[in-house]
């Protein structure tokens, strides 16, 4: 099983709930994408063969994504192309709206069931970032007897969309 690293972004901007995913895979996986992106097996991966592939992979982690906020179920859907690094890095962006949230905090989840198949270390990137007059989605801490763990099984978040007065 092939282990890959993830860093995700997860803030509110225009009425709607944005995330940033980055995977980091291993050779052995993307060799194993390249094998798939030649979808006519002729040796040669156009940029067609690549772009097809890497929007197939956006809808199906898309759909790997269960997201709740105030016990709502919402769906991501893939926004724009997926970035490409030499690092073996590829980062999706992903969206969803908002119904109008009133002040407070409203609780949600995120469970990465991609991670599943493909487990490994996260990092959350500028969590709780934001001024305090700005709507922010704040991680929530979780007790010391049952800390989040960095290299989880699959990954499970908690966090609170914070809308202020």
């Amino acid at each position: 099983m092939d282990h890959v690293e993830r860093e995700l972004r997860l803030w509110v901007e225009d009425g709607r709930l944005h995330l940033n995913y980055r995977v980091q895979h291993s050779e052995r996986s993307v060799l194993m994408q390249l094998h798939q992106m030649d979808a006519n097996a002729d040796g040669v991966i156009s940029d067609a063969e690549c772009e097809s592939f890497f929007a197939k992979q956006a809808e199906k982690i898309a759909a790997l994504l269960t997201l709740e906020l105030d016990s709502q179920p919402l769906k991501f859907s893939p926004a724009g192309i997926v970035q490409r690094d030499a690092r073996l890095g590829q980062t999706f962006a992903f969206t969803t709206p908002l119904a109008n949230l009133r002040p407070g905090r409203h609780p949600g989840s995120l469970v990465d069931n991609f991670s599943r198949a493909y487990p490994g270390p996260f990092r959350w990137l500028r969590a709780g970032e934001g001024s305090a007059k700005g709507i922010r989605v704040e991680p929530v801490v979780q007790s010391k007897e049952q800390p989040t763990p960095l290299h989880p099984v699959w990954l499970s978040l908690k966090f609170e969309v914070v809308v202020p007065e």
